[in-house]
Order: C-alpha cells, then structure tokens, then sequence
C-alpha cells in the first residue's frame, strides 16, 4: 500500500466516522411540526448516508485513486483563487448568520455577498 494510498483511506475513515457521529446527534432530533416531506430530520440523514456508502467505496476500493500523466499540477494560482472563495463563503455565510440573528432582511445581504462573490470570481478569472 503506498503513502498517499493509505493518507486517502485513513482520510476517508476520519469523514466517515464523522458521518456516523453527525448521524447519531440528527437522529434524536424531532421538529415541533413538518413543513416539507423531507423534513428537517430525514433530509441531513439522507444526506449522512451517501456520503457515508460514497466513503465505505473509498475505504474499501481495490486500487488507489491515480492522477493521469498530462494533469497540470496545483499551482498557486488555483490555490489562491480556492482560498479566495473559501473566504468569500466564509464572510457570505458569517454575513447571513448575523441578518438572521439581527433580524435584516436577508435578501439585502445575500445581494451584497452575492456581488462581491461575482466581483472578485471576475477579477480572478474565475
């Protein structure tokens, strides 16, 4: 078994018995009342549960996952342009949790992150 074949299962392994911890914590959770028919129990648990056979194949799948020959490896641009959007998510989601929290109307918000996404996303040639 070579290095990065086993840095992949053992990645894998963390995830799902994340998977099976978050699993768990959703499965005693019962809403006051059901407002779709996937409701707000069912729907995250589907959700565990093929992420959790996606990670049972990865676990335990005969061969390692190669890259081909002519794949470009990750250079710093990509990675600069993926740690932009991860922060730009981050202030998008911390930006609506504090207009939920506040009670702000949430469109206004969602238009100004939005906008800043999509300026940034073209600034970067995204």
């Amino acid at each position: 078994m070579t290095r990065s074949n086993l840095y992949q299962r053992l990645f894998a392994g963390l995830w799902l018995l994340t998977c099976v911890g978050l699993a768990v914590a959703g499965w005693r959770y019962q809403a006051p009342f059901s407002y779709e028919p996937v409701g707000p129990r069912a729907y995250p648990l589907l959700c565990l549960a093929l992420m959790g056979a996606g990670l049972a194949w990865l676990i335990a799948r005969p061969t390692p996952i190669r890259h081909a020959e002519d794949e470009q490896p990750l250079g710093g641009a990509v990675l600069l342009k993926v740690l932009a959007c991860i922060a730009l998510l981050l202030v998008f989601a911390g930006r609506t949790a504090i207009c939920m929290l506040e009670g702000v109307p949430l469109m206004p918000a969602l238009f100004e992150a939005a906008s800043a996404i999509g300026t940034v996303g073209l600034s970067q040639g995204l």
